[in-house]
């Protein structure tokens, strides 16, 4: 019977996955949850059976186990505030050795005086009872919203009848997402840079640019809802829960249904960002770099691991999915079947971890992923000159290897927010963070039915209608904001006629 206490540190060590995933799960899939949950179970089981072996005692081991446990549940996320204020990710980050150095002072010395404790099997019955009463609420919560939220999103998606093709061959189709990088002439008023290198390539390669484009909506998860269904989000005014049904849009978006249904195979590159950072479920091939993805470094920033989660590591990671993806997309096999490739990239958007020529910043220009992590300024445009000269290669190899020529869309999900993004914004805010890339390498037949203004809600109204002939309308071009990210139910205010 003894062998029941290690139920107890197995609870306490899947807590805070649970708990984290029923705050996000508007963002995740359940899917989600099958490693953390097993690399949890893994430390919980293995933190026991260390600490029996290091007390020679079954029942003692699994008791210090739990209190480490609940250790990290309580201080793990009280350093995770901390450091992400600006005096606590000072001191933080340079006395990080002494934290760490103190945190195994506490660790040992809290074993040390937990050896002659003789009421190890009553503490684990009440730490039991404990576990199964923070268990119950994530798990609860999980229930209640799978419940609700089963089967699909409460916003519906319009049907469109099919056609025949009026081709024979249909083309590769690759959406880029280059996340927060600005129009040509807003980078050089406000920015003070000259993108002309990297519009001229695309003029060059054939690529038709609408260079009065402005995106539809000022946050990642809202802009891809709209043009991966290419519709304005309105039902979402009326939503209970925003940040789910906009995340359901786009895991299960229009685009990639039709797509799936004219024959073509979809492949997804994962960005590391917590929406496209998932596996998509519609895709018949999912990319992905085995590296911590937005969610899993959560759990670890806010344990006792914390504090060995260094801005480093955290770069590290987002440099090595940017870099795994650049190469993937040169690297997709041919296929007899046409596909469609979508790739995001977290980049320019902070954080900044590539300077001009792709090495890692100064250690003071890394910073995380907050409203300010927009600034300095010339770090954005930094990452911007890099992954402008990536794209180009990638462009070129596509273009290069496909017997059909394709259609590439390079667009940006909105522009950048150096200046912030707040409530009440001014018409400089609101400029620089609507005017976008967008960028089409198309047949001269689909350019005709381009123009400068283009937004991304009908990207693929246009696309679709040369290959598939829908006659799918095309929609005005309208532009909305939303005020600060997280601050919901979002508002949004028609900025069209800024």
């Amino acid at each position: 019977m003894q062998y029941l206490s290690l139920l107890t540190p197995l609870l306490l060590a899947i807590y805070p996955v649970l708990h984290l995933f029923s705050v996000n799960i508007d963002k995740l899939l359940p899917s989600g949850l099958i490693t953390p949950l097993c690399i949890a179970i893994g430390i919980g089981f293995g933190l026991s059976i260390i600490s029996a072996l290091l007390y020679q005692d079954f029942e003692k081991g699994c008791l210090l186990a739990n209190l480490i446990f609940l250790l990290s549940i309580g201080i793990g996320p009280l350093f995770f505030r901390i450091e992400n204020t600006l005096v606590g990710k000072y001191f933080l980050d340079e006395y990080r050795i002494l934290w760490i150095t103190l945190e195994w002072i506490a660790l040992l010395g809290f074993a040390w005086k937990l050896r002659p404790w003789t009421y190890s099997r009553q503490s684990n019955r009440v730490l039991t009872v404990i576990a199964v009463v923070l268990i119950l609420f994530p798990a609860l919560e999980l229930c209640i919203y799978l419940t609700i939220h089963s089967g699909f999103a409460t916003i519906s998606l319009p049907s469109i009848s099919r056609h025949a093709h009026p081709h024979q061959t249909l083309p590769d189709i690759y959406y880029i997402i280059l996340d927060g990088y600005g129009r040509k002439d807003v980078l050089q008023k406000q920015y003070h840079y000259d993108n002309s290198a990297f519009v001229n390539y695309l003029h060059r390669k054939g690529f038709y640019i609408a260079d009065k484009s402005r995106s539809n909506y000022p946050y990642t998860f809202l802009s891809l809802a709209s043009s991966l269904n290419m519709r304005y989000l309105d039902a979402l005014n009326d939503s209970p829960d925003q940040e789910a049904d906009g995340t359901q849009m786009i895991l299960h978006n229009q685009v990639i249904r039709l797509l799936k249904a004219e024959g073509y195979t979809i492949i997804h590159l994962n960005s590391g960002w917590v929406v496209t950072g998932i596996d998509q479920p519609e895709a018949d091939k999912n990319y992905s770099y085995k590296s911590l993805n937005e969610f899993s470094i959560l759990i670890v920033k806010t344990s006792l691991l914390g504090l060995y989660y260094t801005d480093k590591a955290y770069a590290g990671t987002q440099r090595d999915v940017i870099l795994y993806n650049l190469g993937k997309l040169r690297d997709i096999p041919p296929k007899t079947e046409p596909t469609f490739t979508f790739a995001h990239f977290v980049c320019p958007h902070p954080p900044f971890v590539f300077d001009r020529k792709g090495k890692l910043p100064k250690r003071d220009t890394r910073i995380r992923r907050l409203e300010a992590d927009w600034l300095p300024a010339e770090r954005y445009v930094d990452q911007l000159v890099y992954i402008s000269s990536e794209i180009q290669k990638v462009i070129d190899h596509i273009i290069k290897q496909s017997d059909i020529p394709p259609i590439i869309i390079v667009q940006s999900d909105h522009g950048p927010a150096c200046p912030g993004m707040v409530e009440h914004p001014s018409k400089d805010i609101i400029w620089q963070r609507t005017t976008i890339l967008n960028a089409y390498y198309v047949s001269n037949r689909i350019k005709q039915h381009l123009y400068p203004s283009i937004s991304p809600v009908n990207s693929f109204r246009v696309i679709l209608n040369d290959l598939f002939d829908y006659k799918l309308p095309l929609l005005p071009d309208k532009n909305y904001y939303a005020g600060p990210i997280g601050v919901l139910p979002y508002t949004f205010q028609d900025v069209t006629n800024l």
